[in-house]
């Protein structure tokens, strides 16, 4: 039999007075072993629960009471405490009487402890929970257990509990429901007499205080005949458990099938580093939990932990359980799971079967039960670790209730840590949910966060996309084409969801007939995806989807009642729902979120263009004055090859500009300035713009340094000269459309972006402001464009036949300049049309190279800036433009040097 100890009071009592119980149960204990008590002593420097004084031989002792429950456990400060205080007044000893377990460090100080000699030892005297049971029953102040009155026939629990009451003390003994190996109901005892509780009045009053035996039913002498609805109730619900299960196929939303399952190689070392350590003893953490938004796989990944765990390198050593708590029915779910858990583990012969029937005899202790300790000891002894792990675990947030499920889960969580043997507890938690602060879940996980070890599911990196293309080829039955192979992995951006929703989208089309060049050249759209399955649906349908969506998980037979079998089952059939033991949920969460808010997850661009801004806003137009053309004309037009051709292409088709089909090549907007609008709209959502703009306000600005840590965070790594090349390409584009201006070292975010895209930007869009300035042009000729465009010369055609078109492109790099239908116009206003335009140039990235090197020579100083700008110049260009550029520097500073004299 296991005692133990448990102090409940009504909500209206105070802690303090929750207290007073236990002190008045000490100083009785006390005044029968003839000592002479004083309580809540203070005095000099310290503070104790009790003061007593033994009649006879004059010793005097001090004792600490704590009425603590299993989530506080003692902790060493209080023993070193009572020490101190012992050996400060020279006392003879230190008692500590106390409800609740030694917490890890306690138990270490009193195991050191009892090894000292007897008469150092009997300066400390812990008694915790047992022995505090044994020191009442001992003194008189309780009957023995033993002596209990139990009615005949009934499944009494091996546990019993000595509970202290503001309405009195009780013995408290809960019992077993045969089938279901769970407590069921309570009965209560006089802690004198060992009798059973006849006072109905009593009984009521006692089990509407909060306790561990809260939940249970509360039963009278001699009308305590089981009831059998409730008996089958029990019974059923000890077979509701439903383990995590895959889709049918690969076409399936559902988790992954374990055959189909690709990635997170680094994710299972880690799980199975972490399952190691807990076999071997190496840590002392017991509880673990996957963590990742809606989606990215958090079922499928416990499912291929589960294969892996029978595989031959495992199945000798670990057991891993996987069940989804959306079948849960009563706080009781996380009893009987632990209960199957164990149970197929004994069944599928890798533990041996327990000399009793596997139950929980103690809902204050899971653990406690004779048939746990027998498969904890044959684990121990065999070296092996049996893991359950809860699945969808946020889904109870909104059945309220099912709020005791958490303080269910809790006591098991806090059992198995507390234990420290070769059981580990986890779950698989959404991160993209909120919970609110005043709902149990909340500080159940927040509560638990010190003794879990979490582990982060991340996006899927390239080669775990090209794996799962190439399951999706092998269901196809043929090979996937190169380019719409290369657009899955442009849309998916690394989103295991997206990826299989648009694989899924793709199969479905090739099903119904579609060749794979009839849908690669298009723009895929996840909220057309999504709307095309509810327009599908018929109103009772979509009606009943949408319940399903909001009371998820729901009842089977409720909703057969309210909306009929047939549709039911359509919906079945069509895998829109899906029934999980007597319950029904939505396919997908994903699918669920977007029934209830109209809304697709957010999904951040993190797509990088292949085509410098400038090309493409030159190949727009081509393929804008053409509406159409095939890939071949369009690439003749531009005067480039095949692959540059499908570069372009390719971003046509990722930025929504163009269709493609086959080799035919269609735009999807009516203007330049349509499609300028969908680019600001692509980049708007771009992941690198979307920093920024949270991380700066208007006109602030970041450093190139900042830019690049940005973007290794949001990207895999790339060697540096990738890096370098695609750093140049985004900020040439987020320029381009006018949200950032680079001057110098610095990346400013633009004051246009905030206000939209206008017709007046348009002229920003085409210019790359701020561009690789390179000198192409002495300050003396652009100082004569200049010159001349004031004077009403503004027909770039007839400029540049005069010999100004490296004037021009200096003049629009640096922002200087608007091109319109073919005629130039100035953007400066400043008077002095010498010193802006060297304050101009001083500011752009090059220039601030020269500054930083000037006493370096051309070729020198072209190339660091080669380097810098990833550009291959050979040595006579390096030093062509080495030389322009010093040059200008040259000049800018004198200019600005006069300036300041003249000032």
């Amino acid at each position: 039999m296991i005692t133990t100890i448990e102090i409940s009071v009504s909500d209206t009592i105070s802690t303090t007075e929750k207290g007073k119980l236990l002190e008045n149960l000490g100083r009785e204990i006390l005044e029968t072993m003839q000592y002479e008590v004083i309580e809540e002593v203070r005095l000099t420097g310290i503070e104790v629960d009790l003061f007593a004084r033994h009649k006879m031989t004059s010793e005097v002792i001090y004792v600490e009471c704590k009425a603590y429950k299993d989530t506080n456990t003692i902790s060493g400060d209080v023993i070193t405490k009572l020490l101190g205080n012992v050996h400060l007044k020279g006392v003879s000893s230190g008692w500590l009487l106390s409800t609740g377990p030694l917490g890890k460090e306690a138990k270490g100080i009193v195991e050191e402890w009892v090894q000292n000699p007897p008469e150092k030892r009997k300066l400390l005297q812990v008694y915790s929970p047992d022995k505090l049971v044994s020191l009442i029953v001992n003194s008189g102040k309780a009957c023995s257990p033993l002596s209990l009155a139990y009615p005949s026939k009934s499944s009494f629990s091996e546990n019993v509990t000595l509970l202290i009451t503001n309405h009195g003390r009780f013995w408290a003994v809960p019992l077993i429901h045969v089938t279901a190996g769970v407590p069921y109901a309570v009965m209560l005892f006089d802690s004198k007499t060992g009798e059973p509780i006849a006072n109905h009045q009593l009984i009521d009053s006692v089990s509407k205080i909060p306790s561990s035996f809260h939940e249970l039913e509360w039963l009278y002498p001699h009308a305590n005949k089981q009831d059998d609805s409730f008996s089958n109730q029990l019974a059923k619900e000890s077979e509701s458990i439903v383990t995590v299960s895959s889709g049918d196929q690969w076409a399936d939303y559902r988790p992954s099938r374990p055959q189909d399952f690709v990635g997170r190689d680094v994710l299972f070392q880690d799980v199975y580093r972490f399952i190691d350590n807990v076999r071997n003893s190496i840590i002392n953490t017991r509880l673990l939990a996957l963590k990742a938004p809606s989606g990215w796989g958090k079922s499928s990944v416990l499912l291929k932990l589960v294969e892996k765990s029978k595989g031959s390198r495992q199945r000798n050593k670990n057991y891993i359980y996987a069940v989804d708590v959306r079948a849960a029915t009563s706080h009781r779910y996380a009893e009987f799971s632990l209960i199957e858990c164990l149970n197929s583990a004994v069944n599928d012969n890798f533990v041996k079967k327990p000399s009793t029937p596997i139950k929980i005899s103690d809902t204050n202790n899971p653990l406690s039960d004779q048939s746990f300790i027998e498969i904890i000891q044959t684990l121990r002894s065999e070296n092996k670790v049996v893991t359950l792990m809860f699945d969808q675990f946020e889904e109870i947030f909104s059945k309220k209730e099912l709020f005791p499920l958490f303080e269910s889960i809790r006591r098991l969580s806090i059992a198995v840590d507390a234990l420290q043997e070769n059981i580990i507890i986890g779950f698989a938690w959404k991160t993209d949910g909120t919970v609110p602060t005043d709902h149990p879940a909340y500080h159940l996980w927040h509560g638990l966060s010190d003794r879990r070890r979490e582990f982060t599911l991340n996006p899927f990196v390239d080669k775990d996309i090209v794996k799962a293309l190439y399951i999706f080829s092998k269901e196809l039955g043929e090979n996937l084409n190169p380019i719409l192979k290369r657009y899955l992995k442009d849309h998916c951006q690394g989103y295991p969801w997206l990826l299989k929703k648009l694989c899924i989208h793709v199969f479905s089309l090739l099903q119904g007939g579609n060749h794979q060049d009839e849908i690669l050249g298009k723009s895929l759209n996840i909220n057309e995806l999504f709307e095309k399955e509810t327009s599908e649906l018929s109103s009772v349908e979509l009606a009943c989807v949408k319940k399903v969506a909001q009371d998820s998980p729901v009842e089977f037979f409720q909703m057969v009642e309210t909306y009929g079998d047939l549709t039911i089952q359509s919906l079945i059939n069509k895998r829109i729902i899906l029934r999980k033991g007597q319950k029904l949920i939505l396919y997908w969460d994903i699918f669920r979120d977007y029934i209830l808010t109209g809304k697709v997850p957010h999904i951040p661009v993190k797509y990088i263009p292949q085509t410098q801004f400038r090309r493409y806003s030159s190949a727009l137009q081509v393929l804008i004055d053409s509406q159409s053309l095939t890939i071949p004309a369009f690439a003749s037009k531009l005067g480039i090859g095949r692959d540059a051709a499908e570069n372009i292409v390719r971003d046509f088709v990722m930025l929504g500009n163009a269709s493609r089909q086959g080799e035919k090549l269609t735009i999807l907007q009516d203007s330049m300035d349509e499609a300028y609008t969908k680019v600001v709209d692509f980049f708007t959502k771009h992941i690198i713009y979307t920093k920024i703009n949270e991380g700066y306000g208007n006109n602030s600005y970041i450093t190139l340094e900042n830019f690049e840590e940005y973007f290794n965070e949001t990207y895999e790594a790339f060697s540096d000269k990738t890096k370098k090349q695609y750093i140049n390409i985004i900020n040439g584009w987020l320029m381009g459309v006018g949200f950032i201006e680079i001057k110098g070292n610095k990346i400013f975010h633009a004051i246009e972006s905030t206000r939209g895209f206008s017709k007046k930007s348009f002229s920003k869009f085409k210019r790359a402001r701020n561009a690789n300035f390179l000198g192409e042009s002495p300050p003396e000729r652009v100082l004569e464009l200049i010159d001349l465009i004031n004077s009403g010369q503004t027909n770039e055609t007839t400029l540049k036949a005069n010999g100004y078109r490296n004037a021009i492109t200096l003049l629009n790099s640096v922002g200087g300049l608007s091109i319109e239908d073919g005629n130039l116009s100035l953007l400066y206003k400043q008077t002095d049309t010498s010193e802006w335009l060297a304050k101009t140039v001083l500011s752009t990235p090059t220039l601030e190279i020269v500054r930083a090197y000037k006493n370096k020579n051309a070729i020198d100083i072209g190339n660091i800036i080669s380097l810098e700008l990833n550009k291959r110049w050979i040595e006579s260009s390096q030093k062509r433009y080495g030389s322009a550029l010093i040059l200008w520097y040259k000049w800018a500073m004198e200019v600005i040097s006069k300036a300041t004299v003249n000032v």
